[in-house]
């Protein structure tokens, strides 16, 4: 939630730096200083998509796995074991999945 408040205030400060900045109100110093402002802004906006992304890349990766190891408890209750030799090699195969 704060980043997406970080994100708001980052576009909010951007546009209006950029506007003060296109009518020639700010002086060279302060166009300067609202320009290295605008591209922090921006950086920071990179950054929090980069984690969202990263977070949502985990998430899928979590998913998807609980979804294999769901599908292979399911196929040995119904003693369909053909990739597993043993109940022993299954239980393995969950372990090294959830990281043991």
């Amino acid at each position: 939630m704060i980043e997406k408040l970080f994100i708001f205030i980052a576009i909010a400060t951007s546009i209006i730096a950029s506007g003060l900045i296109w009518n020639g109100t700010l002086d060279e110093r302060e166009a300067g200083l609202a320009t290295i402002s605008i591209v922090m802004n921006f950086i920071l906006i990179g950054v929090v998509l980069y984690k969202w992304s990263v977070e949502e890349a985990k998430t899928y990766r979590l998913k998807s796995s609980a979804d294999e190891t769901e599908e292979a408890i399911e196929d040995a209750r119904m003693g369909n074991v053909e990739s597993f030799s043993s109940i022993a090699d299954l239980m393995n195969d969950l372990d090294s999945k959830k990281g043991y």
